[in-house]
């Protein structure tokens, strides 16, 4: 059964109907659609294993990550072409502080807390790309509903909205009103084809309950709080704010190795991703720094028979409670430029335990790393080898 018959029966805990068009894809997991005619969109739909929260104490964070992961993938997503009409290098509108990519962001309720964000990937002369996208927290993971709309002729909604205003009375002309002014929605009836305009009206449709009747039909439960027993892990740890944790046997990892997902845009951008790991059928009861180092390095070396590539480790020792510690700093390709920080260490038995978080290559490496700490110095061993009767008290 494909995506589409999938969101038809509500089953993956979203239901909707998307656009009559061209199907171009009807995979159990994926799905891309063309809608044509007056509305003109591309329509993808995903079911993800990524685990995201929509609690109303986190939502000024959540925004920010959006802000910057949209930032990440515009300039990811540019490719510098001559100006038209000057010939001069066209820059990524990122350059400019004061951008952004992001036109709305907006959490509403559709039998359940959905997040809908509308974006630029895009803004370019002869090339504009809109995308708006639903994530939708569910009880198997997240369910993404993708709109996308290009246009290959730019700027004329911004040029002739800057005349009106003008012919208007503007007391300064000349200032710019800034992004937003062009994008209120108040003005897409009067530009219906541009991709702005078409991405909402798209939207709309998909929300009428007489058309797509999006709906949430089993939402995700509320996260996990305080402190969290993993016992694949042998371990209880408390994580930071807006980590998920990814039930076992979801992600095809080691069996005693537990994942946490922060998500910030769905499927374009890689969601933070927070491990504790305790690495089974290894002891260093000698409490070897060095050795401790080689088997990190070693490890995470062998990520290349998994077709990870080009990968890069930085490491450094730190004396820990129970001994030394060891730090890695990881970068690697994939689909693209990817980090990791790690830390190893020993505890009282010997047992090799490492806690990691993952990002793309441009997020702040500080960040990662007090994340990293935060779980470190929560940890706590759930199981611990008991002493004979005779030894207590000694």
């Amino acid at each position: 059964m494909g995506l589409l018959e999938r969101l038809g029966s509500g089953e993956l805990g979203v239901r909707c109907k998307l656009f009559e068009g061209r199907t171009l894809e009807n995979l159990p997991r994926s799905a891309t659609v063309v809608a044509e005619g007056e509305l003109t969109v591309v329509c993808q739909a995903l079911q993800l294993p990524w685990r995201l929260e929509l609690a109303e104490g986190t939502r000024a964070a959540r925004h920010a990550d959006m802000q910057r992961a949209a930032r990440e993938l515009f300039v990811r997503s540019f490719k510098p072409v001559a100006h038209p009409v000057t010939g001069e290098p066209a820059l990524p509108r990122t350059q400019d502080a004061s951008w952004s990519p992001v036109v709305e962001i907006e959490e509403l309720h559709l039998d359940g807390p959905v997040l809908w964000v509308l974006l630029r990937t895009h803004y370019a002369p002869t090339n504009e790309v809109v995308q708006g996208s639903w994530l939708i927290p569910v009880a198997d993971g997240l369910v993404s509903i993708t709109l996308l709309a290009r246009d290959q002729m730019t700027g004329y909604r911004e040029s002739a909205l800057w005349l009106m205003r003008d012919e208007q009375g503007g007391t300064v002309p000349d200032a710019h009103p800034g992004q937003a002014f062009f994008d209120d929605p108040g003005h897409d009836a009067a530009f219906p084809t541009h991709a702005l305009s078409r991405v909402r009206a798209a939207r709309a449709w998909l929300e009428d309950p007489t058309r797509g009747a999006l709906q949430v039909t089993l939402p995700a439960g509320p996260p996990a709080e305080g402190e969290q027993a993993l016992s694949e892990a042998d371990c209880a740890v408390r994580v930071p704010p807006r980590y998920v944790r990814v039930p076992a046997g979801t992600l095809k990892m080691a069996a005693s190795l537990v994942t946490f997902t922060r998500v910030s845009l769905g499927a374009r951008v890689t969601p933070l991703m927070l491990t504790v790991w305790k690495v089974e059928g290894q002891n260093l009861a000698s409490k070897s720094g060095r050795a401790l180092r080689e088997l990190a390095t070693q490890t995470t070396e062998r990520w290349a028979r998994e077709g990870v590539r080009n990968i890069r480790i930085d490491t450094n020792e730190v004396a820990g409670e129970l001994g030394p510690e060891v730090r890695l700093h990881v970068r690697f390709e994939v689909d693209e430029l990817v980090q990791e920080v790690q830390i190893w260490f020993v505890d009282s038995q010997g047992a090799v335990f490492r806690i990691g978080c993952s990002a793309s290559a441009a997020w702040d490496t500080t960040e990662l790393w007090q994340d990293v700490a935060f779980v470190r110095a929560s940890f706590r061993r759930l199981s611990m080898a008991r002493r004979p009767w005779w030894r207590f008290g000694r």
